[in-house]
């Protein structure tokens, strides 16, 4: 005769009481007797509901659209809510908004190169000191050097 390791003998014992338990509910309780007060506040999720028994939220504030597209000579592109752009070094860029964009968060991407030419490189984008409306933009080859590349930034608040 085989014998039943300790392992298997809890796991069953562990089995059996879940098992009893669920079924004691599901015979004792009566229907809908758990309601609004054996519910915790935020445990429910959306799926919880059946549709249209939820009130749509109010549309939050839209995010501004600031963005620009400027050229390897610091020239825009093209752009929107921008003022100007224009080089200050060899691979260094201002670009100037129509409004404060110190507390946005801002997106560069190195943009397309010349035929011939990669459209690789570096790039870093900041606030611009001394200027709450400006970003500054720094391109570089894959060296770490400074050049000049084109370059769209987007920034948003």
């Amino acid at each position: 005769m085989k014998r039943l390791s300790p392992g298997t003998v809890i796991a069953s014992i562990a089995l059996a009481v879940a098992l009893g338990g669920t079924g004691y509910a599901a015979i004792v309780l009566p229907a809908d007797s758990v309601g609004t007060r054996q519910v915790i506040d935020g445990s429910l999720l959306r799926r919880d509901f059946k549709a249209g028994q939820l009130p749509a939220a109010p549309a939050g504030p839209p995010a501004t659209k600031l963005w620009a597209v400027v050229n390897p000579s610091g020239s825009l592109a093209r752009s929107n809510g921008t003022t100007s752009a224009g080089r200050v070094v060899e691979g260094g860029y201002e670009v100037l908004f129509t409004q404060d964009v110190s507390r946005c968060t801002y997106v560069a991407t190195v943009g397309n190169q010349e035929t011939g030419n990669p459209p690789f490189g570096v790039i870093a984008v900041a606030q611009r000191t001394g200027n709450v409306n400006g970003v500054y933009v720094e391109t570089r080859d894959l060296s770490g050097a400074l050049v000049d590349r084109p370059f769209h930034l987007a920034v948003l608040c």
